[in-house]
């Protein structure tokens, strides 16, 4: 039992040395300092914080973090910061901010001997492309590899950046690159513009269709006005039409297309317009008017909701129509409207009145008209009335 009890009481140090070794490192030299700084564990903090806003949309909540970060600690993942305070400054819209914490980026991986992340030349791209900054931008884009036809933010900024520097078919190229890894309105709408600019007109005018049915109406619209300015009219009118079909219920590619075509697809198209916009009655009537579509034009008018508009077609078709005793019962109405000492239409109730062999009243109507644009009109319309006072046979009219 003694034995026993002086084998138990001599293991005790031994078990006092194995419980000392297992204790943790920390309680060996200065027990009191902590191995962690406070401010490192916060940085990490505000980097997590940063990149959850970020995933959220919440750009200048994360800029607040970043600029909170304590950039004296040796310790700090300033390559993180770095590539986080670069997209969230690019979210901001702050793209000199982000061009710098995108440099600082690269230059860190530079220095690591790591391999360049393509995302962030990307972005480093747009960032100066934002800035007006083409040669910088089409050098991130270079460094970002062949990636960069993937993304389609980097091929617009690349095709933008080539044509403004005159590099036109090399703009092309490089959308051409990114539709044939991915079908993109916006980079058929771009090579669109391009293939205008350059004279291919037919090859644009397929693209603008392929986008066209696949992007916002308003901006199919701005495509068939890059045709107009370019002169390239017929190409304009067959994507009009085409966003006609698209759109039955929208008036604006149908006020586009009346501009350009003429005759009965002209009358008829304003007149969709106008069951469309009410607003747009008086356009209807004018060009069923000029389309000889006299009768309809007259029912038109009587839609016109603006008295005065109303009134200057419905004398404009009446006169068309030959219908002189009606233009000239309008008077009352006119002088109402305030329209009698109008030009135009006293030239148009002077006709009349000839027409109705009226000489008098004829004269009358002429007298004080002094636009250019009728004067001549107006001279000959007197001349006519002088000759057929001066016969006595009956006077052609």
């Amino acid at each position: 039992m003694a034995t026993s009890a002086r084998l138990s009481f001599l293991s005790l140090p031994v078990l006092g040395l194995a419980l000392h070794a297992a204790l943790p490192a920390l309680a060996v030299g200065r027990p009191h300092e902590p191995r962690v700084h406070p401010s490192d564990v916060k940085n990490a903090q505000l980097l997590a914080t940063a990149e959850l806003r970020l995933a959220k949309g919440q750009a200048a909540a994360a800029l607040e973090a970043l600029w909170s970060i304590d950039d004296s600690r040796p310790k700090l993942d300033r390559f993180t910061r770095a590539r986080l305070l670069g997209r969230a400054a690019f979210a901001a819209e702050r793209y000199e901010d982000a061009r710098a914490a995108l440099e600082e980026a690269r230059a860190l991986t530079v220095a690591r001997g790591y391999r360049l992340r393509a995302d962030l030349e990307l972005l480093r791209a747009r960032a100066e492309h934002a800035l007006g900054h083409c040669e910088p931008a089409l050098a991130a884009l270079e460094r970002a590899g062949r990636e960069r036809f993937d993304d389609v933010p980097a091929v617009l900024v690349e095709a933008a950046c080539l044509a403004e520097g005159g590099l036109r078919a090399g703009a092309v190229e490089a959308l051409s690159v990114g539709l044939a890894r991915q079908e993109d309105a916006r980079l058929r709408a771009a090579r669109t513009r391009l293939l205008v600019e350059i004279g291919a007109r037919t090859a644009a005018l397929v693209d603008a269709r392929r986008a066209a049915a696949a992007m916002p109406l308003e901006d199919a619209l701005l495509m068939a006005h890059d045709f107009v300015e370019a002169g390239a009219l017929s190409e304009a009118t067959e994507l009009l039409r085409a966003l006609r079909q698209r759109a039955p219920d929208d008036v604006r590619p149908r006020l586009a297309l009346s501009r350009l075509v003429t005759g009965r697809e002209a009358a008829a198209v304003a007149v969709e317009a106008a069951r469309l916009d009410p607003s747009r009655r008086a356009d209807a009537a004018e060009l069923l008017r000029r389309d000889g579509a006299l009768s309809a034009a007259l029912r038109e008018t009587a839609g016109i909701a603006e008295p005065r508009a109303r009134l200057r077609a419905r004398l404009a078709v009446l006169i068309d129509a030959r219908a002189w005793d009606r233009a000239l019962a309008l008077q009352a109405q006119l002088r109402d409207a305030d329209l009698s000492k109008d030009d135009a239409v006293r030239y148009a109730l002077a006709f009349a009145a000839f027409s109705v062999g009226d000489d008098t009243q004829a004269s009358a109507f002429l007298d004080g008209i002094v636009d250019a644009g009728l004067f001549e009109r107006a001279s000959r319309l007197r001349v006519a009335i002088a000759a057929c006072a001066e016969t006595d046979s009956p006077c052609a009219r």
